[in-house]
C-alpha cells in the first residue's frame, strides 16, 4: 500500500502573473509555450498524470494572491483559485476518494495572503476555504477526524499536522509609534531629511516574522498527547505541513520578541519529532530543498526530512512552474519527486528522485536515462503532439512497437529506389513480397516531432530476424527529429518473404534527457 501526496505552493495569482514576483518578470518564451493561465495548466497536467496514479492528499501550501495587492484584488486571486478547486474537484477520476474530494484537499496560508492592518488578517482567507481542510477548521465532519492542527485520516493511516505560520503577520512594533512620535516634534533639522526619517519609520511599524502561536504549539502538544493515550495511531505516518520553513534561523532572533504569545517554528518541530513526525514540507523560498534532519541525543535516532516546495511561477528564470509529489511506502521505500511543467506536452516531467530512507541526490534523470513507462505513453498518444497516427494498443510496458506503413520503396537499381503503394490482398492484410536478396525502403505509420528534451531509443522487432529480415536502423533518434522513420529492409533468406501492412515493425523508447 502507498499514498500519494502532491504538494503545490506560491501561486501569487493578481498582478504577480503580469508584472512577476519581487520584480522578477514572467518568463515570455515559456508564456509563447503555456500561456499565462497556470491555474488551467495546472489542472491539465495533474489530469494527464493521475489518471491511473490516484492522488490520496493535495496539499497547497500558501501564496494564492500576490502581497502588495488591495484586498479587493486578494479577492479576485482567491475567488479564481476556489474555481480552479471547484473545477479539479469535477474530476473525480483522479483522486483516490472521490465520495470525500474536500476532506482530500488541504489549503493554508501564506504571508501574501493576509490583509494587514485588520484585526484578523486572515478573515478573508478562512471564509474563503472553510470547505477545505485548514488550519483553522475545528471539526472535518468528513472522513479525517479530530481538528485543527491535527487531523487524522484513518483511511491513509495518516496523521496531517496544518500549522499557520503567518497568524501574528502584519503585527505592530511598539516602540515603533514612539520614535515616530518624538520624530514629529522635533522642530530643528532639514525638513525633507525629517519626512525620509518618518517615511521609513512608517515602513518599520509593520513586521511579517514568520512565527507559531502558543495556542497553535499547546493544540497541537495536547491532541498528539490524546494520541498517544489512544494507543491507536502507532503505524500511522505522520508529517506537518506549513507555508514557512519551520527551521529557519530567524525565531532565534531578537525580533522574535516583539510579538506577545508567540514561539519560534522550531520549538514546534522539536515538539513534533518527539511525537514521530519525520515529514515537514513548507514552501515560501521558492525553492526545492530535502534536508534530512536526526537529533542524536535522543535514544532512538529516526531520520526526519524537511522538504522545501518551488513556486508555481511563471518566472523569468528560464525555469517551468514546479510540484513535489510525496508517496509513502508500507515498506519504507519512500520517494520524493520533484515535477514540473513541461513546456511542450504541458504535462509533468520528473527532474528529481529522491528516496529519504535509502539513496539521496539525484538519480541520474539529467544523464538522459528517465524512460516514459506505459501511463504516460498514452498521453502523448492522446495529445497527439510527438507522435501523431498511433494506436494504443501498440504501447508495451515502457516502448511503442511502431506500424509499417502501406507506402514503400523498391530499388530499381543498387542507387535508385521507385515509389510502391502497397496493394490489398483478395483475403487479408497486404503486403510486401520480398524475393531472395531483395531490399526495401519502408516507413512507419506514426509520424514523430521529438521535442529537444527527448532521446528516442530504436530497435527492430526480433521476429522479423528469424524470418530472415536484416533491419538497417539507426538505434538513436535524435532531439528536434521530425517526421516518419524510414529504412531498408533485407531478405537474408534463399526463398521469397512477405511483410504485412500495419505489423510491428520496430519499437521505441521515450527518454526524457
Amino acid at each position: 500500500m502507498s499514498e500519494n501526496i502532491v504538494i503545490i505552493s506560491d501561486f501569487h495569482l493578481g498582478s504577480g502573473n503580469d508584472k512577476g514576483v519581487y520584480g522578477t518578470a514572467p518568463n515570455d518564451q515559456l508564456i509563447d509555450h503555456i500561456g499565462i493561465d497556470k491555474l488551467h495548466i495546472l489542472k491539465r497536467a495533474l489530469e494527464k498524470r493521475y489518471r491511473n496514479d490516484k492522488i490520496d492528499l493535495l496539499v497547497f501550501l500558501g501564496d494564492y494572491a500576490t502581497g502588495r495587492d488591495s484586498r479587493e484584488e486578494k479577492q479576485k486571486s482567491y475567488s479564481e483559485f476556489l474555481t480552479f478547486l471547484e473545477d479539479l474537484e469535477s474530476v473525480t477520476d483522479i483522486f483516490r476518494y472521490p465520495d470525500h474530494i474536500q476532506d482530500h484537499i488541504i489549503v493554508l496560508p501564506g504571508n501574501h495572503d493576509i490583509q494587514r492592518m485588520q484585526q484578523d488578517v486572515l478573515k478573508d482567507f478562512k471564509f474563503s476555504f472553510s470547505k477545505y481542510i485548514n488550519p483553522f477548521r475545528k471539526s472535518s465532519g468528513g472522513v479525517c477526524r479530530l481538528g485543527a492542527p491535527v487531523f487524522v485520516y484513518d483511511d491513509l493511516k495518516m496523521l496531517v499536522a496544518c500549522v499557520s505560520t503567518v497568524n501574528h503577520s502584519s503585527t505592530v512594533v511598539t516602540e515603533i509609534p514612539k520614535v515616530i512620535e518624538l520624530v514629529e516634534n522635533i522642530k530643528n533639522g532639514d525638513a525633507k531629511s525629517k519626512e525620509d526619517a518618518l517615511s521609513y519609520l512608517r515602513s518599520q511599524q509593520v513586521k511579517d516574522i514568520p512565527t507559531v502561536d502558543f495556542k497553535t504549539h499547546d493544540n497541537f502538544v495536547q491532541i498528539c498527547n490524546e494520541i498517544n493515550e489512544a494507543d491507536e495511531y502507532k503505524e500511522y505516518r505522520k508529517i506537518v505541513v506549513s507555508h514557512h520553513p519551520l527551521i529557519s534561523g530567524i525565531e532565534h532572533s531578537l525580533a522574535l520578541k516583539e510579538y506577545h504569545n508567540t514561539i519560534g517554528g522550531f520549538k514546534l518541530l522539536e515538539a513534533a519529532l518527539n511525537y514521530g513526525y519525520n515529514y515537514f514540507l513548507h514552501g515560501h523560498i521558492h525553492d526545492f530543498s530535502c534536508i534530512e534532519l536526526i537529533d542524536h541525543s535522543r535514544d532512538q535516532s529516526i531520520p526526519a526530512f524537511h522538504v522545501g516546495v518551488p513556486d508555481f511561477i511563471i518566472s523569468s528564470r528560464e525555469e517551468e512552474p514546479k510540484i513535489v509529489e510525496l508517496n509513502l511506502t508500507d515498506d519504507n521505500k519512500d520517494t520524493i519527486r520533484l515535477l514540473r511543467i513541461d513546456a511542450i506536452t504541458q504535462g509533468f516531467k520528473e527532474d528529481k528522485f529522491i528516496m529519504p530512507n535509502g539513496t539521496l541526490g539525484d538519480n541520474g534523470l539529467a544523464a538522459g536515462d528517465f524512460t516514459l513507462v506505459d501511463y504516460e505513453i498514452e498521453q502523448l498518444i492522446k495529445d497527439s503532439v510527438i507522435m501523431k497516427n498511433a494506436d494504443s494498443s501498440r504501447i508495451e510496458a515502457a516502448s511503442y512497437d511502431c506500424a509499417l506503413s502501406p507506402c514503400y520503396k523498391r530499388a530499381s537499381s543498387s542507387y535508385m529506389w521507385e515509389d510502391a503503394l502497397l496493394e490489398p490482398e483478395t483475403e487479408g492484410a497486404a503486403c510486401i513480397i520480398l524475393q531472395p536478396n531483395e531490399t526495401v525502403l519502408i516507413y512507419t505509420e506514426e509520424e514523430f516531432d521529438v521535442p529537444q528534451d527527448m532521446l528516442l531509443h530504436a530497435s527492430p522487432i526480433s521476429s522479423w530476424a528469424r524470418k530472415g529480415l536484416r533491419v538497417e536502423i539507426s538505434h538513436f533518434v535524435d532531439p528536434g527529429f521530425r517526421g516518419v522513420f524510414c529504412f531498408p529492409v533485407t531478405n537474408i533468406t534463399d526463398h521469397e518473404l512477405s511483410i504485412n501492412s500495419y505489423d510491428p515493425i520496430m519499437s521505441i523508447e521515450f527518454v526524457r534527457l
